[in-house]
């Protein structure tokens, strides 16, 4: 459930020190660390401690599946995608049905844009665990990408089935909804998960679709409190670039947008460092120079993007909006003809306010009308 990691920490960490130096409880104390990280705080004090552990945990067994999920789990957070991908197969070699490998290696997959590659783990995962809701939020999470969002939905509600008081699958069924058009519906979902418990992830869907109904008002003070300190995660860069989004459509706060997409593309930067691109951290990175005036790096990375992206409606849509923002009208109708053949939703395309000016673009009606036809 929602705040086990944190729960997990305290309970191992008030173990003895001689049964916290045991292989399988450094394991898990270092799983428990980077799940502590990526639930929104992206503290990089959780990270280093979870490194820590998965090294003492393999020094005192190399043979032990855990202790290598770990150290995958903390290479994959800290950008090592092909050094990550060794160790979670070194840890499915010694257990083939291992939960946290299965689940880490379809992300990692999904995040390298391998979907089909990450659909045959997550296909394991779901033979081995059926009633793990990890497996069915992966299975969501990879429809979506794949902008299939009828059968993503249908993942996600599994996933609630599953575990009611889980926010992860409210978030995540309120993002497929509002692609889906069905706004009021997603409204209600988050409404719903923030019953359950406040969580940025609730607060920043609920910024994402008041803004796709241009009430940027709400949608900025909803991006706030995903970023508070009491209920938000303030290390995330994504939250930071959605409340610039929000802050540029208001009168006089157009300095306070450069200062949160400043805050972003800082909080991202560290990540950009990898031998490999990653197509979504680095497309958002070309966006938010883009926003910045920093044409030279936004080319860059948005090259670098584009070199890994494969079949990503995502990707292009951002891209879509990075060309845009550096004035090339040609590259923008280039990857909007592409976005819409994957699958991205038309009508966040009509309805997303940077687009106007080419909305007004003949060969943006052509572009459609074929989509249509």
């Amino acid at each position: 459930r929602d705040g086990a990691a944190a729960q997990a920490v305290t309970a191992l960490e008030s173990l003895p020190a001689d049964v916290r130096a045991r292989a399988s409880i450094a394991a898990m104390l270092g799983l428990a660390y980077c799940l502590r990280y990526a639930d929104d705080d992206r503290d990089p004090v959780w990270l280093a401690r979870a490194e820590q552990h998965a090294e003492a945990a393999l020094g005192a067994d190399d043979q032990l599946a855990h202790a290598w999920v770990a150290r995958a789990w903390t290479l994959e957070y800290r950008g090592d995608a092909e050094a990550a991908e060794a160790a979670y197969g070194t840890a499915l070699s010694l257990d083939p049905n291992d939960p946290f490998a299965l689940h880490g290696l379809g992300r990692l997959l999904r995040s390298r844009n391998r979907f089909e590659e990450a659909e045959q783990v997550v296909a394991r995962g779901l033979a081995a665990h059926p009633n793990d809701r990890r497996f069915w939020d992966d299975l969501g999470t990879l429809r979506y990408r794949r902008a299939d969002y009828i059968a993503a939905a249908d993942a996600f509600r599994h996933s609630i089935a599953l575990k009611p008081d889980s926010i992860y699958a409210y978030a995540n069924l309120s993002a497929v909804l509002l692609r889906l058009g069905r706004d009021d519906e997603a409204l209600s979902v988050i409404q719903q998960g923030l019953r359950i418990r406040p969580h940025s992830r609730l607060y920043n869907n609920l910024g994402t679709t008041l803004y796709a109904r241009g009430r940027y008002e709400e949608a900025a003070a909803a991006f706030r409190a995903a970023l508070s300190d009491g209920r938000g995660s303030p290390n995330d860069y994504l939250k930071w670039a959605n409340l610039a989004d929000a802050l540029r459509w208001l009168p006089e706060r157009e300095q306070e947008a450069r200062a949160a997409y400043a805050r972003a593309l800082a909080l991202l930067e560290p990540s950009l460092h990898t031998e490999q691109p990653d197509a979504t951290r680095h497309g958002r990175a070309a966006l938010y120079a883009a926003r910045l005036g920093r044409r030279d790096e936004a080319l860059r990375f948005l090259g670098q993007a584009q070199s890994v992206a494969g079949d990503d409606a995502d990707f292009r849509f951002r891209a879509v909006l990075t060309s845009e923002a550096l004035g090339d009208r040609e590259s923008s109708l280039e990857h909007l003809e592409a976005a819409i053949e994957l699958g991205y939703p038309q009508h966040l395309v009509e309805s997303d306010p940077d687009l106007v000016l080419l909305r007004r673009d003949l060969r943006y009606h052509l572009i459609v009308s074929r989509s249509g036809s």
